[in-house]
């Protein structure tokens, strides 16, 4: 790093109003072009990770981002179900109005899913 800026001079850069797992996984997509996220709360370690994509702006992690959050939605159930509207409502406030790639692509598979969740949603109620 070069210049007068005190990441030059130190040469480090301070990421700390970011969370540090996202971080991570960030970190991996750009040396390996895939993050591993762990098994709990998935859909919302895509959409943080949609966000810092679109923070730094790394077009190609958020893409990845949302592929694998979408991937995710026909496999809902009763432990991912809170997490997922969780997650839907994390994209809307943490994203501009017209940031409509994962918006978008989780509208239109959860439409194409919607009979599958209205049987699971009735089974898990008798």
């Amino acid at each position: 790093m070069e210049g007068g800026f005190k990441e030059a001079q130190d040469s480090s850069i301070l990421l700390q109003e970011d969370d540090p797992e996202i971080v991570k996984l960030m970190l991996e997509y750009l040396y390996t072009k895939e993050y591993h996220a762990g098994p709990s709360k998935q859909f919302q370690t895509h959409v943080k990770a949609y966000v810092l994509g679109d923070k730094y702006n790394i077009l190609e992690l958020k893409t990845y981002a949302a592929e694998k959050h979408v991937e995710l939605i026909p496999q809902i159930g009763n432990d991912s179900i809170t997490n997922f509207t969780e997650s839907f409502r994390l994209l809307y406030a943490s994203t501009v109005e017209s940031d409509r790639l994962l918006k978008d692509m989780i509208i239109t598979t959860t439409a194409s899913n919607l009979k599958a969740f209205a049987l699971h949603i009735c089974n898990t109620c008798f």
